[in-house]
């Protein structure tokens, strides 16, 4: 990828030319995806934090503006990478790059397209994406997307591409990974869970209050835990469960489950399934009745299921792996 003019930026005296090599990753939110990727291209992570977590959005978004300019001040990189959304942090890095040289590259995720909160914004998201050496992706679904404002896509869909060992417990459990957002069937996967009494089912994330006060007693809500205490409940599970009703959505669970080589049930949407192809239980709708269908399924025969997924397992993250080389190849080139 060649750059543009609006690539390409000149010192100020204020700043210091970058030296040559060093990375930084900028995320505005806390995600596996982007301490993975981070690890993927050598990259510092940094989160800043948003100051109180009860304060609107502009005056969070201020107090990381100010955090990350400082930190990139500090660090000084030849290249950065941010999440997006929010693209308010990409505006803040393209202003920087400006004046110091340094090269913007985005992890763009399919909320940037596809959730209404953002999607109203996309003439501005789109401004960002065009001044980045490149747009990581997780889909190619979402390469015409990026193309269709400007950007240079590159697929990266699994940066955390590395075989991770299960762990046997004594009670059986199915995990369900949640973020409790606009798109997943949260209450439709409680009450197939009420018809499934002896099916053990941990929900993860941040639920709120309501999921707390409606679930059955076979059902376990976390709320916040660690990335230890994520891990454990993933390696002792019998399957896991990824629900979204977005056609172009990637399940970041449902990686985290493929390596493990767990069985899972999915959301049959056309994204997941062109990438995850054995060891599923696929749900093509997503009321009540046919969620309680792939549950019981999944955690009857897990055991076939899951030998079908760590036969695949492989295969599927070695072609990961050269994703993120192919990444650092650009990179390094310079997009």
């Amino acid at each position: 990828m060649s750059a543009t003019p609006e690539d390409t930026a000149t010192a100020s005296p204020a700043w210091a030319p970058v030296p040559a090599g060093k990375r930084l990753f900028v995320s505005w939110i806390p995600l596996f995806r982007a301490t993975a990727l981070a690890k993927g291209i050598g990259a510092e992570l940094y989160v800043p934090s948003p100051g109180g977590g009860s304060w609107p959005a502009p005056l969070r978004y201020l107090v990381q503006t100010a955090r990350t300019a400082a930190r990139v001040a500090r660090v000084r990189p030849r290249d950065v990478m941010f999440t997006n959304p929010p693209f308010i942090c990409g505006a803040v890095l393209v202003v920087l790059a400006r004046l110091t040289g340094m090269r913007v590259w985005s992890d763009t995720h399919s909320g940037a397209f596809n959730d209404p909160k953002w999607r109203r914004l996309s003439a501005l998201s789109g401004w960002v994406l065009r001044r980045c050496r490149g747009v990581i992706v997780h889909t190619p679904v979402l390469v015409g997307e990026v193309e269709a404002m400007g950007g240079r896509p590159i697929v990266v869909t699994n940066p955390a591409a590395e075989p991770l060992e299960r762990s046997v417990v004594d009670q059986p459990k199915l995990v369900a990974t949640l973020g409790y957002n606009f798109d997943e069937p949260v209450s439709e996967l409680i009450e197939a869970a009420r018809m499934l009494p002896d099916v053990q089912i941990v929900m993860t994330g941040n639920a709120p209050e309501w999921v707390r006060q409606s679930v059955p007693a076979n059902c376990t809500v976390t709320g916040f835990i660690s990335r230890a205490e994520y891990d454990a409940h993933l390696a002792s599970a019998r399957a896991v469960v990824c629900l979204t009703t977005r056609e172009d959505t990637m399940q970041r669970g449902a990686h985290e489950a493929m390596q493990y080589g767990l069985p899972m049930m999915l959301s049959g949407t056309r994204v997941l399934r062109e990438y995850f192809r054995s060891g599923i239980v696929w749900v093509d709708r997503s009321d009540a009745e046919t969620l309680a269908i792939g549950l019981r399924r999944v955690w009857d025969e897990y055991e076939e299921l899951g030998a079908a997924s760590l036969a695949e397992r492989d295969e599927t993250l070695a072609s990961a792996r050269v994703q993120v080389r192919e990444l650092n190849a650009m990179m390094a080139a310079g997009g």
